[in-house]
């Protein structure tokens, strides 16, 4: 037991803290994804080095307390020896013909290539929340009462599905600075009944038109032909209950948006950005942006924030009126905005202290019509002697009340004018494709002149886009560190660059599996899909340096032996040690696919993050497989054969009787000697 836990409990220490390794990109993340995963990286962090210090304490104390009678060999095991006897020939006809091994490997690692880059990316997936939120927008300048009317329609249909159990929504402003919507903009939570409990609806089954009753209660055992509606149904079918001309929809959920509004300052996926000094240049480019977009594939909707909108008074000043009463035009103006938009009047004194007296006029879009009749009869001063007092005159003999269409909110961010143009996307869309896409679409009609953009005006992405993007580049630079302090650590181990470079150079090979799982599932390159690659790359090492030292440690036997003459012993001794390793390797799958494998059909909140972490776990484990048990060795045997092959043609170059072949340990050792050592060690 002691020769054991020497042999193995350094390989299976060293595989714990490249598991461990393999998570530090994760820690890398920042924003809502580091919040999100970072608990699981620093828990499974700590779990491994929990296990690396039993590895080297406990376990052993605990195997010399517990075996007790009789051990029974491993290969006396049936499931075992059943194991080996199937397996055994599929290492010696691989170890026997590398080059078939490898170009069966080689084709499936370019197989993965195109499907690497047709999966897409987002920055997290959306996750079920049990609720919904709906945002929908209609035109600037709506009246409230209008407004109100129209979302308690919009409530009252919504209320009338099984799937909901209640409907809260929201419209108006609020007085404060830190929510400046409009009345134009409303929000609604649905609140959504537990999944078990929505009503079923018929879905229509490869047997549904043939099978006979009895066969059909049969067959709906594993295809249920009545189902609830998923998530993505139940919100089309609630757009299309509460659709109205003039408003438009965004659907999400209520702590997702949030989260993204906090992230990105954006309520959708996909936000543009439109900049410009002039507001209703704002508004022309939003508005033709907005079109294009719209018609686009994959956009569920797309809402343009205009600026413009609400009615608001004035007066249209006549100079020479102006003139003939010598009334000061500052004086004109300011007494209008006092009374169109409010303001202080003065201060009076009471209740022990000086009260502001101030004018607070109607919302600007329910004014009475009077309004007009206060501008034309309120007096102002005329200029005058000093010292006297001027003659009022009224703003009717000054100029005549209009109505102008005014913004109704002005956006600055980095001391610029922006609006923003919201895009809602279909389930399914993939979110780095469809912005890649859209930015070309928009950049084309600026080059052919559709889209007029002058020289202090800006179209840009954000929304989730932007974290995507910068932490893909995060990713670009801290992988390959990772890379590095994995290959230090497997030098550490093995002493030798070659083989470390050996267990390194193949994980690529399991990583085939993943991106095929992605590919058929649908799921596009996200924060927690980049954590089931990592652990499968964790696995795919960890399991290749338990491999390797199985391998050496059959062939060190032989060599101390003598028996490594030929390539043929070579084989016959790293198959030996590739057997010994079988049962471990597939007790490592099955006990990782028992506990992954029930995520791809969870359900309910975070259900969606779990799914994307199992799934390139799942695919990798069967790659993960046959990269340990086959490729892996194929390459050890090749490099150990011209390893021999070296020592062979360095011993018949000596003269006869000069100095005998070595091998085992003296001709790893001379190997990874410098020239200055070889001729001490020899003698």
């Amino acid at each position: 037991m002691l020769a054991g836990a020497q042999a193995f409990a350094p390989a299976i220490l060293t595989s714990l803290l490249i598991t461990a390794l393999s998570f530090l990109p994760v820690l890398a993340f920042t924003g809502e994804t580091g919040r999100l995963l970072r608990p699981l990286a620093i828990t499974k962090t700590l779990v491994v080095l929990a296990a690396a210090l039993v590895t080297l304490t406990l376990a052993p104390a605990l195997r010399d307390r517990l075996l007790r009678g009789r051990v029974v060999p491993e290969f006396d095991n049936p499931l075992t020896r059943t194991l080996v006897r199937l397996y055994r020939p599929f290492v010696h006809f691989a170890l026997r013909r590398p080059a078939l091994t490898l170009a069966t490997a080689g084709l499936a690692l370019v197989s993965a290539l195109p499907i690497m880059t047709k999966l897409g990316g987002e920055f997290l997936p959306r996750v079920e929340e049990g609720d919904l939120l709906y945002m929908p927008t209609t035109l600037p300048g709506v009246p409230p009462e209008q407004a109100a009317f129209q979302l308690y329609w919009q409530d009252h249909a919504m209320s009338q599905f099984g799937e909901v159990e209640t409907v809260f929504g929201k419209v108006g402003r609020a007085d404060t600075g830190t929510d400046p919507a409009p009345y134009s903009m409303a929000e609604t939570v649905i609140h959504l009944r537990p999944r078990a409990e929505w009503p079923r609806i018929a879905r229509h089954r490869w047997y549904s038109s043939w099978a006979p009753g009895p066969l059909k209660r049969l067959l709906r055992l594993g295809w249920p032909d009545q189902t609830p509606r998923t998530t993505a149904e139940l919100v089309a079918a609630l757009d299309e209950a509460v659709r109205l001309p003039g408003w438009t929809s965004a659907w999400t959920a209520p702590a997702r948006a949030r989260m993204d509004m906090m992230a990105t300052g954006v309520r959708t996926p996909v936000g543009i950005r439109i900049v410009s000094p002039e507001p209703t240049r704002l508004d022309a480019i939003g508005t033709a942006v907005r079109a294009r977009v719209a018609a686009l594939p994959g956009t569920r909707s797309a809402i343009f924030e205009s600026l413009g909108g609400e009615t608001w008074p004035a007066l249209a000043v006549d100079p020479a009126a102006l003139a003939r009463h010598d009334v000061d035009p500052a004086l004109v103006q300011a007494t209008t905005r006092l009374l169109t938009t409010g303001g202080q009047l003065g201060e009076v004194d009471g209740d022990g202290g000086r009260l502001r007296v101030r004018l607070t006029p109607e919302p600007p879009d329910v004014r009475p019509r009077g309004l007009a009749d206060q501008l034309r009869t309120v007096t102002v001063r005329a200029r005058a002697a000093s010292g006297a007092s001027g003659q009022p005159v009224p703003l009717g003999l000054l100029g005549r009340p209009i109505y102008v269409r005014r913004p109704a909110a002005l956006r600055t961010e980095h001391g610029e004018l922006c609006a923003y143009v919201y895009v809602d996307l279909l389930p399914g869309t993939d979110l780095q494709s469809y912005v890649e896409r859209a930015r070309r679409d928009v950049a084309a009609a600026v080059a052919s002149g559709e889209l007029q953009v002058g020289p202090r005006e800006r179209v840009e992405w954000t929304g989730q886009y932007d974290l995507l993007v910068a932490g893909q580049k995060r990713l670009h630079w801290i992988i390959p560190l990772v890379a590095l302090s994995m290959l230090g650590l497997l030098f550490l181990q093995f002493r030798n660059l070659t083989e470390a470079l050996i267990v390194l150079v193949s994980v690529p090979f399991a990583l085939v599996g993943s991106f095929w799982t992605l590919f058929l599932l649908g799921y596009p390159l996200s924060a927690p899909v980049w954590v089931g690659l990592l652990s499968v790359v964790g696995l795919a090492m960890q399991t290749g340096v338990v491999m390797v030292v199985y391998i050496d440690e059959a062939y060190q036997r032989r060599a101390r032996a003598g028996q490594i003459r030929t390539r043929d012993d070579i084989v016959d001794a790293h198959a030996e040690g590739t057997v010994q390793r079988l049962r471990p390797k597939l007790m490592t799958i099955t006990t990782m696919a028992a506990g992954l494998l029930p995520l791809l059909w969870a359900d309910g909140a975070g259900a969606d993050i779990m799914k994307r972490i199992a799934a390139p776990m799942l695919g990798g484990l069967a790659t993960s497989a046959f990269l340990t048990l086959e490729v892996l060795p194929v390459l050890y045997t090749i490099w150990r054969a011209r390893q021999l092959a070296r020592e062979q043609r360095a011993a018949a170059s000596l003269p006869a009787g000069a100095l005998p072949p070595l091998s085992g340990e003296l001709a790893d050792k001379i190997a990874v000697a410098g020239a200055t050592e070889v001729v001490s060690l020899r003698t």
